[in-house]
């Protein structure tokens, strides 16, 4: 997967990730240093999935929350985006945990006007080493240009979320 990786420092973070297992499914979520996540830290968000699964934002980056346009940390993660969207990300979430699979997608996203894409790499983490119970997603859009909630909510049909690619 390392390769198919777009943004160098997501790369970065994976390969440091790798570094983590030791054996192991998924690392234990303290050995992540804020070195390790600090090129990427405002693109970052820490997921927690319970069990039966959901999944809730338990922090996340600068840069995620103008794109979101509101600060989701505490919240479930089903109580957002549209319902096409929201199926494909706790898909996404449920098989990171379920598989202790790192996942990466380059996403494209179509709105009424524009095409929007943004590269998503979730990368598996226990706090106890019994389960996956943990997810660090970084997300970035692949346009620099696109930086707060207001520029792409304007073009997306409702509620907020364009045909997915």
């Amino acid at each position: 997967m390392p390769g198919r990786i777009v943004p160098e420092d997501f790369r970065a973070l994976y390969r440091d990730w790798l570094s983590l297992r030791h054996g192991h499914a998924a690392p234990f979520q303290s050995a992540l240093s804020a070195e390790m996540m600090a090129p990427c830290r405002a693109a970052l968000a820490m997921v927690e999935v319970e069990a039966p699964f959901r999944a809730r934002y338990l922090w996340v980056g600068a840069d995620l929350v103008r794109l979101y346009g509101a600060d989701p940390s505490g919240s479930y993660v089903d109580g957002h985006f549209s319902a096409r969207i929201r199926r494909e990300v706790l898909a996404a979430y449920e098989r990171c945990a379920m598989k202790a699979e790192p996942l990466y997608k380059r996403r494209k996203l179509f709105g009424v006007i524009a095409r929007y894409g943004y590269d998503r790499l979730m990368l598996p983490l226990t706090a106890n080493g019994q389960r996956v119970d943990r997810v660090l997603v970084a997300i970035r859009p692949t346009d620099p240009r696109l930086t707060d909630a207001a520029q792409w909510r304007a073009d997306a049909p409702a509620p907020y979320g364009g045909r997915v690619d």
